[in-house]
């Protein structure tokens, strides 16, 4: 009884905790061709969306997910309480960085 309680609390703050680390930032560009640029604390995250009609994203909402690492990663649009896949070329990069990216795709 005292491992199975155990594991249950080590299941709750391994939750609690991931759930913690996720990024929130807000979208400032969205392209119709898949691309997009996510305002975070950290910069600018900047990369392809996957597996969500990118009209379905608009400039403005809020986000959250993992997007301060290169690849794919699922994030959640709190705004429209939905999910796609992104694909990130870049992170935390600063406005200008940003903007060259944008001009580049």
């Amino acid at each position: 009884m005292r491992n199975f309680l155990s594991l249950i609390i080590a299941l709750f703050v391994f939750a609690t905790t991931s759930v913690a680390f996720a990024t929130k930032g807000q979208i400032v560009y969205c392209k119709n061709d898949y691309y997009i640029v996510i305002a975070t604390n950290n910069g600018y995250t900047c990369g392809n969306i996957f597996g969500l009609a990118p009209w379905n994203l608009s400039r403005g909402d809020y986000v959250a997910g993992e997007l301060e690492s290169y690849g794919t990663h699922e994030i959640y649009d709190i705004s429209i309480d939905d999910s796609f896949s992104l694909w990130i070329d870049e992170y935390w990069m600063n406005a200008d960085r940003a903007m060259d990216w944008i001009e580049r795709h």
